[in-house]
């Protein structure tokens, strides 16, 4: 996936994305080669980033159930509304940064 595809993804700035993936590939979880030009970067999950996700994945499903459970499946329902609806907000307003610079 490219850095650009997986930052929009993530509702986060390229920047930050970078720093986040650099311990990730210093662990030999991720890797990341050149993509078409010299600016693009494609990052790929690495077989010891696939155990850390089946170990993390049980775990985090866990979390997610004991906090459902405790807020309800309504406010549970809502909860994942509005962080959808604030995930989209970001992406919209990166895509409007991004207008702007290419307008000016």
């Amino acid at each position: 996936m490219t850095q650009g595809a997986l930052a929009e993804l993530l509702a986060i700035d390229s920047t930050t994305l970078t720093r986040t993936l650099a311990p990730l590939a210093r662990q030999g979880w991720v890797r990341s080669r050149p993509g078409m030009d010299r600016r693009e970067r494609l990052w790929s999950l690495r077989p010891a980033g696939k155990r850390q996700l089946e170990r993390a994945l049980p775990r985090w499903e866990c979390v997610q159930q004991r906090v459902r459970s405790r807020i309800g499946a309504q406010h549970w329902e809502a909860l994942l509304a509005e962080t959808t609806r604030v995930a989209t907000a970001a992406r919209m307003r990166a895509l409007d940064g991004l207008r702007a610079e290419k307008d000016q």
